[in-house]
């Protein structure tokens, strides 16, 4: 039993466009939730799902912005598609001020970068303050976790989904894969 459940655990609320913020049309979706309490702006593949990577994301800080929330964009883009994708991003956190308020899930491209794009990158990613969320690799694919602490990036492990839920042999523990 936790005697002090307040220090053990905390949630947050998060907004999220699960078929893209453009392509399902759902930014006033996004904007009523935020009134109700959602604390965070989610997204997805600005470029790949939404088809218009500029306008997505500058809806998404928009919102951000308009209701004092933090962005949690989930970035399964790989290449100069999803490198493209996190440049643009940090122009946005920089020219906004979000420093510290921001994160990027599964991050996939930035195991697609290297030399010196890739110290220049990391150094504006923890100037910046964007965290990176990573998930288990059950793909193969993952960014440099070490690389990015090594470089001061705050690093996370997390999982945005359930396994095996219909499955009546697993439990979907996520700590027990």
């Amino acid at each position: 039993v936790l005697d002090n459940y307040q220090e053990k655990l905390s949630s947050e609320i998060v907004a999220f466009p699960q078929h893209g913020l453009l392509r399902s049309n759902s930014i006033e979706l996004m904007q009523e939730a935020l009134t109700k309490g959602a604390t965070i702006v989610g997204g997805v593949d600005p470029t790949a799902v939404d088809g218009d990577m500029k306008k997505s994301l500058e809806a998404t800080f928009s919102l951000a912005n308009q209701n004092e929330a933090g962005i949690d964009i989930h970035l399964h883009e790989r290449g100069e598609m999803g490198l493209k994708t996190v440049e643009y991003f940090l122009s946005l956190v920089e020219n906004h001020n979000l420093q510290g308020k921001v994160a990027i899930s599964h991050a996939f491209a930035l195991g697609d970068v290297s030399g010196s794009q890739k110290a220049e990158l990391f150094q504006r990613l923890a100037e910046n303050q964007v965290e990176i969320m990573t998930s288990v690799p059950i793909t193969g694919v993952i960014p440099p976790v070490m690389d990015l602490k090594a470089a001061g990036v705050k690093v996370s492990v997390g999982c945005d989904n359930i396994f095996d839920n219909w499955s009546p042999y697993g439990n979907g523990d996520i700590l027990e894969r």
